[in-house]
């Protein structure tokens, strides 16, 4: 199900990215390393009157009627490499200083829902770009090789609404021959 369709997304880029390797020039000593960028969205990109705008409670909950839109497959089964840089966007309008977003993992279901990491609103009622960096999280689920979902939830106070334009993650793989 949505594993062949996330496969069919990564696999051909990783796939064209090594052809590029075996077509280099053989004869050298040294490895060749290329760095591949790719960008998972996990919501959006909308604007104006297409936004997610909602209160969602005290507790972390997904966005949405369903989950699959707003998450990601990623095989760390099938050994990917390692990635060079892994950044998580997230462009919103938050209402109130007690609104946070959660990147996170899980297996199938949602079942073991992991927090990866956790942003929190600086209230500000105006359009930002927040970003934090999760390469080390990202690279040490290639390491444990074991096939998750990522994808973001969000919490507030309930009462206040924020709007929520895009999430993504932003990664660059490191390809080495």
């Amino acid at each position: 199900m949505r594993e062949h369709a996330a496969s069919f997304v990564l696999g051909p880029v990783l796939f064209g990215a090594l052809g590029v390797l075996a077509a280099a020039p053989a004869g050298k000593a040294e490895p060749r390393t290329v760095v591949l960028p790719v960008t998972y969205q996990l919501f959006g990109p909308v604007q104006a009157d297409g936004r997610e705008v909602n209160s969602y409670g005290t507790t972390y909950d997904f966005i949405g009627d369903a989950l699959t839109p707003s998450t990601k497959w990623f095989p760390f089964s099938k050994a990917l490499p390692p990635v060079e840089s892994a950044i998580w966007k997230h462009i919103w309008t938050p209402n109130s200083v007690n609104t946070y977003v959660r990147l996170v993992h899980m297996d199938n279901g949602p079942a073991n829902v992991t927090p990866i990491e956790e942003i929190q609103s600086n209230g500000s009622a105006s359009p930002v770009v927040e970003t934090v960096d999760v390469t080390k999280a990202i690279n040490e689920l290639i390491a444990a090789g074991v096939d998750k979902h990522l994808g973001f939830q969000v919490k507030d106070d309930g009462l206040s609404s924020s709007s929520i334009y895009e999430s993504r993650l932003e990664i660059v793989f490191q390809i080495t021959r």
